[in-house]
Formats: C-alpha cells, sequence, structure tokens
C-alpha cells in the first residue's frame, strides 16, 4: 500500500525517472562532509539508488518525494514498508542544510511524521544512520526518536566502518 503525502506543507512531489540527474547531483553535494551510506556510492550506485527508490514506488511498498527549485533537489523524504515489521515504516530523510535551518528540518520531519501516523496500517516509523551523523541524531531526538540499539561496525563509508544507530517512534509515544 502506497501512503500520500499530499498535504505537506512544503512543496514536495513525488520521485520521477526524470529527477534522476538530478538526485544524483543532490546526493553527491549533500554527501560531502558526511558518514552515511550514501556517500559511498559510485555512480552506478547511485543510479542504482534511485532506480530501487523508482522500483520501490511501482510495487506500492514506499514512495520518494524530492523538493524541488530552481531545477536542484534541496530534500528527499521517503518511506518504504518494513521487510521485518507489516505496521513499521523505514524512513529516509535528507535535507540541504544550507537552505534548511535545524528548526525547518524539524517541523518538516514532524509534518511528514503526523501525516506517516494518520494511518491505521503504521505503528512504528524507523530511521538507520551512521553513529557519527551528528546532524540527523539531532533532528530525529528533537523529534521524539528514541536510539533503539547501535550495530557495531554495521555500515560501510569511505573513510571505513563506522557504528550504525537505530532510531524508533512509536505511534503511541508521538502527538499528532
Amino acid at each position: 500500500m502506497n501512503l500520500s503525502l499530499s498535504s505537506l506543507s512544503t512543496n514536495y512531489r513525488a520521485l520521477e525517472v526524470a529527477h534522476e540527474a538530478m538526485l544524483i547531483d543532490f546526493m553527491i553535494e549533500s554527501s560531502k562532509g558526511r558518514f552515511d551510506a550514501i556517500e559511498r556510492l559510485d555512480q552506478d550506485g547511485r543510479k542504482q539508488w534511485v532506480a530501487d527508490w523508482l522500483s520501490t514506488e511501482k510495487t506500492e511498498k514506499g514512495k520518494l518525494y524530492v523538493l524541488i527549485s530552481d531545477e536542484e533537489i534541496h530534500s528527499w523524504l521517503g518511506h518504504k514498508w518494513s521487510e521485518r515489521d507489516a505496521h513499521t515504516l523505514e524512513l529516509s530523510l535528507r535535507f540541504n542544510v544550507n537552505r534548511f535551518d535545524l528548526s525547518e528540518r524539524i517541523r518538516i520531519t514532524r509534518e511528514l511524521i503526523t501525516e506517516l501516523f494518520k494511518h491505521k496500517e503504521v505503528s512504528r516509523l524507523e530511521v538507520w544512520i551512521s553513529a557519527d551523523d551528528q546532524l540527523s541524531r539531532d533532528l530525529l531526538v528533537r523529534c521524539g526518536f528514541r536510539l533503539e540499539g547501535t550495530l557495531r561496525m554495521a555500515m560501510s563509508t569511505r573513510s571505513g566502518r563506522t557504528d550504525t544507530g537505530v532510531f524508533g517512534l512509536l505511534k503511541t509515544d508521538f502527538t499528532l
């Protein structure tokens, strides 16, 4: 089942094949100085990542939304159903931190959470990040996520192996 995010106040739109080049440019630019799974991808890996999201949407297992202005992508918000639990959505978030300050990133993320939790099928949200990614960690904690565990040396980055933080948020812990 594909969930709609039509009521986000920021003008996000569903990813389309035509956005591939812009999304890859954004992936490269937004990964500088970060330690995450995206920054280690080469060009073929980035193309495959985009293709995987497009495939996820076609099978109604999830959707990636992008924010585009001036022919550039400035952010993405994605959700897909977990393979481990039928009521859990895995989230993917990325913001151009030069365009969005922390308060704006929190506002947009809380809107996303609110929209997703309006669906009765969703009881839990989950995000996996590099333990070294302090910007993402701060955002998630400020939005109510809790660190549920750390997978030691579970992520490969250009600088080597790093721990992965698993963050979760239950519908019962979030005020709609």
